[in-house]
């Protein structure tokens, strides 16, 4: 009973982000960038939370196979936060310049943290570096697990930073939703690193999709299907928008 307790959040959060990509599939076209993207997150993020759930469950069970199950699982779920960061950092990138997802790009020098990560995370089994398992199947955090977190966070914070600079460039509906999708992992996380046992990293991150997916509602309301380009009322909005922030700077100066 106390387990559930502990894990009811990510079920829960897993059932929601489950159906909402169920109606994401049937709606959003699958040939977009975009949306290609926002499909991988919610299978990735769904599998992740899904996998926290489980090793709660396998946690202070002595069991061989159940810990080197809970090890492989431990793995992945320090490996795929830094590299989900990262790409959110990109898309808040992108969409603040140019808004073409399909240009999207990385660039090598700015992964070498999530290598490191990685490599970490993978090695951890042995070194006990970012989690270990001890013999009586109990989890327990390594030297390097703020390493690890803190790289995570300088990811988020990246886009999070690009998107307050550059929140004249989005309309102010898309900034909201944005901003929201990035608030809820940090906040979640942050209090999953403070408070031991707390499990909320992976099932805000769940709802931060839930909120994504009503960003590509109105992205799909916003722009043509066929062309890309924006629909006559969202280009009214935007450049009346525009007009009313030019004369809130005139009127300040």
């Amino acid at each position: 009973m106390n387990v559930f307790l502990l894990i009811d959040v990510n079920l829960m959060a897993a059932v929601f982000l489950g159906i909402v990509f169920f109606l994401a599939y049937q709606r959003l076209d699958h040939e977009d960038a975009f949306n290609k993207l926002f499909f991988k997150g919610c299978l990735i993020i769904l599998v992740m939370t899904l996998f926290e759930a489980f090793t709660c469950v396998m946690n202070r069970n002595p069991s061989p196979v159940l810990r080197w199950i809970s090890t492989a699982m431990h793995v992945l779920l320090f490996t795929f936060p830094p590299v989900l960061a990262y790409y959110w950092g990109l898309l808040a990138n992108t969409l603040t310049t140019h808004g073409n997802v399909r240009e999207m790009k990385g660039s090598w020098p700015c992964m070498l943290p999530i290598v490191f990560v990685c490599m970490s995370a993978l090695i951890s089994p042995f070194s006990h570096l970012v989690y270990y398992i001890d013999a009586a199947g109990v989890y327990h955090r390594g030297p390097l697990f703020l390493v690890s977190a803190g790289i995570t966070y300088l990811y988020l914070l990246t886009g999070f930073t690009l998107l307050i600079i550059r929140r004249k460039k989005l309309l102010r509906m898309d900034f909201y939703l944005l901003m929201l999708s990035c608030l809820l992992p940090m906040v979640g996380g942050l209090i999953q690193g403070l408070v031991y046992g707390v499990l909320l990293l992976w099932a805000s991150s769940a709802i931060a999709l839930v909120i994504m997916y009503l960003y590509l509602q109105e992205r799909m309301v916003q722009t043509d299907s066929l062309t890309g380009a924006w629909t006559r009322h969202s280009f009214e909005y935007c450049v009346s928008q525009n007009l009313i922030r030019s004369e809130e700077h005139t009127s300040e100066l």
